[in-house]
């Protein structure tokens, strides 16, 4: 037996083991896909404020606490923001790429195995699919917001000198 010939008998021998570790890769992903939708922004003095990001402009990032309170922080006193959702994305990102390749590697064999075998293969390439969906568009709509007016409760961005205009649709 050469060399590859060994290689793809050791894969094929682990496919249990492969099965296995696409249901605990996906157990992984479900509970990272429960984390919430608050950035973490870091000033130049060394506070760190966690909240949603509802609004910002060319000087000021407002953001909201989980008390319903809202603060702006001036942008140039920002050094760092950590967007919700980088993290779903990634690891959504890789247990696609994973789950792709355990199709590629076993989908010929789906046919002749049991049904559970079938789900097994496709199983994290689902899972991460829709982790790394939804950590694009969390990511996606935090960065969005800090360009955004802050919209007040009846629909109206509210500006710096008071007056009220429409808000972004």
């Amino acid at each position: 037996m050469t060399g590859a010939q060994r290689e793809w008998y050791w894969l094929r021998m682990n496919v249990d083991a492969m099965r296995a570790l696409s249901w605990t890769l996906a157990f992984l992903a479900a509970s990272v896909g429960s984390c919430g939708t608050t950035a973490t922004v870091e000033t130049a003095i060394g506070k760190s404020f966690e909240g949603e990001i509802v609004g910002g402009d060319q000087r000021e990032v407002i953001i909201e606490f989980a008390s319903g309170r809202r603060r702006a922080i001036d942008r140039q006193d920002i050094t760092d923001v950590d967007h919700p959702g980088n993290v779903a994305a990634t690891i959504g990102t890789i247990l696609t790429a994973y789950g792709g390749l355990n199709i590629m590697l076993g989908a010929s064999r789906c046919n002749s195995k049991e049904p559970a075998f079938c789900a097994g293969l496709f199983a994290p390439a689902v899972v991460g699919l829709a982790l790394a969906v939804y950590g694009f568009a969390v990511y996606g709509g935090s960065v969005w917001a800090m360009s955004q007016p802050e919209p007040d409760y009846l629909g109206f961005a509210i500006r710096r000198q008071g007056e009220r205009t429409e808000a972004p649709k």
